[in-house]
């Protein structure tokens, strides 16, 4: 599958892109137009599906390179059935989506050709069962808000909770002297949680007790306590964070 990146501008929808790397071949532009019958969407809403701006702020590392590098760009590399929505609006076209960790893009297959989904808040989409969205969040305070693809894993009265896997590139190391070894360049898997209320940007959930009880209202704080200790709940795992704020969901409709 051939990649072919997209040159026009887009010009309703101007994004701010950090520098990041990708992996591309040369290529010729090309539009898509993300919709199976125009007459229902404006054409703002059809260009605003898929991404025809330039990333120029992007380095692009030669095929040759790529094909040395240990790791894949793709947690799934399988093209898989979606569905992209538009200020929560389906869109009629059937797609088939991948994620990809190491661009931080959300890839449509269009016939052999890929094109990216646009980045803004308007604009998610589900791959397979999986909710991407849009998102700002805060990574680390010293360094601000950032804007990204999050993974919902669970949405609530009041909060959301999210999921960002990413991969990075760490480039190769040679071999200082002889008693150290050179080492390839790889891709490397980074998963973080993040926890939002009412909407608003998204703070990373550190997996420790006393960070994850310090999003509890005081009020429930007992109770929650009391739930970690009699379901031996693992708030390591995504399954234990889950199950958590599920639970502390359940008390909030009851007010």
């Amino acid at each position: 599958m051939k990649t072919i990146h997209i040159f026009l501008a887009l010009f309703i929808f101007p994004f701010l892109l950090s520098s990041q790397i990708v992996f591309t071949t040369p290529s010729r532009s090309q539009t898509y137009d993300g919709y199976s019958n125009a007459s229902e969407w404006d054409y703002r809403k059809r260009d605003a599906l898929t991404d025809l701006r330039y990333k120029a702020n992007k380095t692009a590392i030669e095929q040759a390179e790529y094909e040395k590098v240990m790791g894949d760009a793709y947690f799934n590399k399988a093209f898989l059935n979606g569905t992209i929505f538009y200020n929560n609006e389906v869109t009629t076209k059937k797609y088939t989506l991948r994620y990809n960790a190491l661009s931080d893009d959300i890839e449509i297959n269009s016939n052999g050709t890929i094109v990216y989904l646009v980045k803004d808040k308007k604009i998610s989409c589900l791959i397979g069962n999986q909710k991407y969205v849009y998102r700002p969040f805060i990574k680390n305070e010293n360094e601000g808000v950032r804007m990204g693809f999050l993974k919902v894993l669970y949405e609530g009265n009041n909060f959301t909770l999210y999921q960002r896997n990413i991969k990075k590139y760490k480039p190769a190391k040679k071999a200082k002297n002889s008693f150290d070894s050179a080492r390839p360049a790889k891709l490397v898997d980074f998963t973080s949680y993040y926890f939002a209320e009412n909407k608003g940007i998204a703070t990373l959930l550190k997996q420790k007790k006393k960070a994850i009880m310090s999003k509890i209202a005081s009020d429930k704080k007992s109770k929650m306590a009391q739930f970690i200790k009699n379901n031996n709940i693992d708030l390591k795992s995504q399954t234990g964070l889950v199950l958590f704020f599920k639970h502390y969901d359940s008390l909030t409709e009851k007010q």
